[in-house]
Order: structure tokens, then C-alpha cells, then sequence
């Protein structure tokens, strides 16, 4: 099911309606308000007709990376990580290491400073 609304930032008016339903006639129209409606598909799109419907929706064409390009990007994005890091000073979280009750830095527990406190 293909759903259009007012809502998409692609048209305006009913007029991205009314395209939508002449550019996608491959489907058919099971709600058709003035300004927005549905398309049911008794089958999967053809290339073309995927092409039309991401267009249609803004959906981008997802991208398939080879095992080498996969694995520059990554290598690429860790090193952004660690750039990012190291301009905003981002400190480990030491709390999983520390163990409950203890202050990243100390061995002591913390203790209760209200005697309402568990």
C-alpha cells in the first residue's frame, strides 16, 4: 500500500494528489480524498515502477557496497568517531567498570548521606 498525503513536502495542493494518481495508475486507488489518498499493489513494481514510487515518496535508492568499500567506510567512520571525540573531550563512562556505589576514579563506596536513602 502506497499512501499520499498533504502531509508530503513534495506538493502543496491536491494537484500532488491527483499526479501521484496519474503517475502511479500501474496501482489501484482504494481511498481518494481531494487532497490525499492510498494505492494497493496486487504485485510487486517492476524497476521502473519502484523508481516512480521512490520518486514519488522522496525514498532514496538504497546503496550496496562491495566488501572493500564497506569496510573503507567503516574504517573511515571510526576515525570521525574518534575525531569527534577527541574535539568535544568525551569521557568513557567508567560506571560499568567501577561497579555500583563507587565513583569512576575511587575504590570506595559511596555512602548514604541521608538516613532516608536505601
Amino acid at each position: 500500500m502506497i499512501g499520499c498525503d498533504i502531509g508530503n513536502l513534495r506538493w502543496s495542493s491536491g494537484k500532488g494528489w491527483e499526479s501521484a494518481k496519474r503517475r502511479l495508475k500501474f496501482g489501484a486507488v482504494t481511498q481518494d480524498g481531494d487532497m490525499e489518498g492510498s494505492i494497493i499493489l496486487d504485485r510487486l513494481p517492476t524497476q521502473a515502477e519502484a523508481a516512480e514510487i521512490r520518486l514519488i515518496l522522496g525514498i532514496p535508492k538504497a546503496r550496496h557496497l562491495s566488501e572493500e568499500r564497506r569496510e573503507i567506510m567503516t574504517e573511515l567512520g571510526a576515525a570521525n568517531l574518534k575525531r569527534i571525540q577527541a574535539q568535544r573531550q568525551i569521557k568513557p563512562d567508567l560506571s560499568a567498570s567501577t561497579g555500583p556505589g563507587v565513583h569512576p576514579g575511587t575504590s570506595a563506596p559511596e555512602t548514604n548521606k541521608w538516613p532516608w536513602s536505601p
